[in-house]
């Protein structure tokens, strides 16, 4: 796979508005070691109390001092949830266990309560209860395994905020965990009712196909008039309106008007709101904390959020403090963090809530759009849109109150802002829907009048070309069938048991059992000789099975002719159109036209597509000797035998890429290698492939020779662009050329996709744009936000002052 650089900019450039962000590495005030160096162990995740791990493929449980508290035993084992776990032994099948690792009940226990002999699926636990169901029942356990609520019902959802939604021929309703039915839903109400959260069920109405809510005596009481609406969160719910999102309270109040990208849901009384440039996290009574540049689609959990930077996970307190970070980490799970696949820490003495509101934060911002060039320099400043967009053909679109029009390159409005949606154009034309209808503009914004396809062909192709009429010589008993054309010429005698078409000029004959066919395209008629026929036309098959009384099975062409011998004693259509032959206990292989690939002397043909490339397919054989691969035309049949022994799992730019066992390989059409290396490969790009050996990365061209190796870079991106290209070494990013030159002379936090010979950056936060060789075209920390060049031009967004 193509390595590409579009999300690094994204992930890297974090700025924190927060002066206290610095931070000592595992300040032991936030984070504690609980377990160090876990050799041989892989670990899942931490809830309720247990840490489940995995050793020699066997699954146990630490506590939350790193201790091992339930040994690894388990083939198969999930988290614990409401107290127990599910866990498989090969010799008790599945069962449920406490957290002192006992048994507390097994599935063959409740199959035995319920009186089930077939299949039982019991649901992961919620709120101490679980639904069992099997194909037409449901009923509901307790963590003890005891039957809380039998089958009564045919439907039914786990519990969640003391409810569950349950059906039957009687009727829909909600229940309690005794099993009371709470809520009787009518039966004509056709309404979609979801899970109760927060004491509110959301629910779709069934007349306009809009979300409101009900509560728990069953009464409406947020009514449907949202397009899409989230479930209710420590008192709030997010609802999108004209694809913009706000925010109501339980009440159905609205206290944020939908005007914004994004709104992240509250959890641990947090909660973001992003406009396209900035995130802001606001607390719990909806005053900002603090806010970043770019979007952070991140929730709070056990006190803080973490972040990633170049150089590791940042672990964020509630104030928006950067407290420490740590490399090569992630989230397991009620606030611990696993660093380096092997030690397990713990995040602690954090602010349960947020002590600081900054008051000079606005969430509703205002910014000016501005154009520059490769030279860094403004052509198009505009502060009336709500949002521009790149150009595209010498077009842009531009946003007011929720409609889209175009602007040129001199910022002039040349297609009014009147539609409900539009696309960039693309070879001189852009979609457009205007409440009524989609169609086509052009540049100027006049409509295109679309050509129906039955006119684009002025001269229809004749209907009956190659094809003849069946024709019978006396009654339906007699089965005398014959063929003319379409001159009434005689083709065939009707003299044949039967006749009927296969494909178009292609007709099936039969007499006295045996069968035949005739071409009319080609003239040529095969005499009914053949005990069987079967014939393979669809999806560029084309070729007959054929099989005679005194022989084994064949293939033919349309023409009749053999091009597999009669000799096989079964033929079958195999993956990707291949036909599959076997001659006793070997197997062989023909191409989807009949053409011989492998004679039957194989014991194992395996198939396997190649990523990128429909034309080409990779075919393993094992006979004798050890397994081989060859690629093979699916058009031509051509084959491609391999000079290197491996699997080929992708093609890219005219290269072939695959592997054996540590090795990667390039391989050219011709079957002959490029290039192999103990390590790894990248699809190959227009001119050069990216290898990975060991801690470094280099390029290798189609004829094998390498480049920047000495360079030692610990990783090398694509695109290269004249000559240039994107590196990674330690922490940082430059530029540099294939000669090894580096063009940087910053270490920058990030560098993204080079487009139009520009590439995006980073550096101690501030964005700016760079171009190959290494310059800063504008001024770094200038704009809150920079895309891509796109037609010659870079879009940058700065808040009006």
């Amino acid at each position: 796979m193509i390595r590409r650089l579009e999300k690094i900019f994204i992930i890297m450039s974090l700025i924190l508005i927060v002066a206290s962000s610095a931070y000592a590495t595992n300040n032991q005030k936030y984070l504690k070691y609980i377990k160090k160096d876990l050799n041989n162990i892989s670990i899942t995740k931490a809830q309720e109390g247990r840490i489940r791990f995995k050793k020699d493929n066997k699954h146990g449980y630490l506590d939350y001092n790193g201790e091992v508290v339930i040994k690894a035993e388990y083939k198969y084992a999930n988290d614990f949830k409401n107290g127990v776990a599910k866990v498989f032994l090969e010799d008790k099948g599945y069962f449920y266990i406490n957290q002192a690792g006992e048994v507390v009940f097994t599935v063959e226990d409740i199959k035995e309560k319920l009186e089930i002999e077939g299949h039982l699926s019991i649901e992961e636990f919620q709120e101490g209860l679980a639904k069992v169901s099997t194909y037409r029942k449901v009923a509901y356990i307790n963590t003890q395994g005891e039957i809380v609520v039998p089958f009564i019902y045919t439907q039914g959802r786990s519990f969640s905020d003391g409810l569950a939604y349950v059906s039957n021929q009687e009727g829909k309703y909600f229940i309690n965990k005794l099993g009371e039915k709470v809520i009787t839903i009518n039966k004509d109400d056709r309404n979609y009712y979801y899970d109760f959260k927060s004491g509110l069920a959301k629910y779709r109405s069934n007349e306009n196909n809009k979300y409101g809510f009900i509560d728990k005596d069953g009464q409406i009481k947020i009514e449907a008039n949202y397009d899409d609406i989230d479930d209710f969160s420590e008192g709030y719910a997010v609802f999108k309106k004209d694809n913009l999102f706000g925010m109501i309270d339980q009440e159905g109040k609205v206290v944020i008007d939908p005007k914004f990208k994004k709104i992240g849901e509250f959890s641990n009384g947090m909660f973001f709101i992003y406009d396209g440039v900035y995130t802001v996290f606001l607390n719990h009574n909806l005053k900002p904390v603090y806010q970043l540049t770019g979007y952070y689609y991140k929730k709070y959990s056990n006190d803080f959020m973490t972040l990633q930077y170049s150089d590791g996970l940042g672990i964020v307190d509630k104030n928006g403090h950067l407290v420490d970070k740590v490399s090569d980490a992630y989230k397991i799970g009620d606030g611990f963090i696993l660093e380096d696949k092997k030690n397990i820490l713990k995040v602690q003495n954090l602010a349960q809530k947020s002590s600081r509101v900054d008051e000079n934060i606005d969430i509703d911002k205002n910014y000016n759009y501005i154009f520059v060039n490769e030279r860094g320099e403004e052509l198009i400043n505009l502060n009336d849109y709500d949002e521009v967009f790149s150009f595209h053909e010498g077009r842009a679109i531009v946003k007011k109150d929720n409609l889209y029009g175009f602007i040129d390159k001199k910022g002039e409005l040349v297609i009014p802002v009147k539609y409900l949606r539009v696309s960039n154009f693309a070879e001189g034309k852009a979609a457009v829907y205007d409440g009524q209808s989609y169609y086509k503009i052009d540049s100027a914004g006049a409509k295109i009048e679309e050509e129906r396809r039955a006119n684009l062909n002025s001269e229809a192709e004749d209907p009956y070309q190659g094809s003849a009429i069946i024709i019978k010589k006396k009654s339906y008993y007699d089965k005398s069938y014959g063929l003319v054309n379409q001159d009434n010429e005689l083709i065939l005698k009707p003299i044949y048991d039967s006749i009927r078409k296969e494909e178009e000029g292609i007709y099936y004959v039969k007499l006295d059992r045996k069968k035949g066919f005739y071409n009319v395209g080609t003239d040529k008629f095969v005499k009914p000789s053949y005990t069987y026929l079967d014939f393979f036309f669809a999806d560029e098959r084309n070729y007959i099975v054929a099989k005679k009384e005194d022989s084994k099975y064949g293939v033919l062409n349309y023409n009749g002719e053999l091009s597999i011998p009669l000799e096989y004693d079964y033929i079958w259509e195999g993956s990707f159109g291949f036909i599959n032959l076997r001659k006793g206990d070997y197997g062989g292989l023909a191409d989807n036209h009949g053409n011989l690939i492998l004679g039957a002397a194989y014991s194992k043909i395996y198939l396997q597509a190649i990523a990128g490339t429909e034309e080409y397919i990779s075919v393993s054989y094992q006979g004798k000797e050890e397994e081989k691969q060859i690629i093979v035309n699916k058009v031509t049949g051509e084959k491609i035998v391999l000079d290197f022994n491996g699997d080929v799992y992708s093609y890219s730019n005219g290269i072939f890429l695959g592997s054996n066992k540590d090795t990667s390989f390039y391989t050219a059409r011709d079957g002959k290698t490029i290039f192999s290396v103990k390590g790894r490969l990248t699809d190959f790009g227009s001119k050069y492939g990216i290898v990975f050996e060991k801690d470094n990365s280099y390029l290798v061209d189609r004829l094998g020779e390498v480049y920047v190796k000495d360079n030692n870079f610990s990783q090398v991106y694509f695109p290269i662009v004249d000559g240039h290209f994107i590196f990674k070494n330690d922490n940082y990013y430059g530029i540099a050329d294939i000669n090894g030159q580096v063009k940087t002379t910053k270490k920058y936090g990030c560098i993204s996709d080079i487009q139009e010979g520009i590439a995006t950056a980073c550096f101690k936060g501030e964005k700016g744009y760079l171009n190959l060789e290494g310059e800063e075209i504008v001024e770094f920390g200038k704009y809150q936000k920079i895309h891509s060049f796109s037609d010659g031009l870079g879009l940058v967004v700065e808040l009006q002052k």
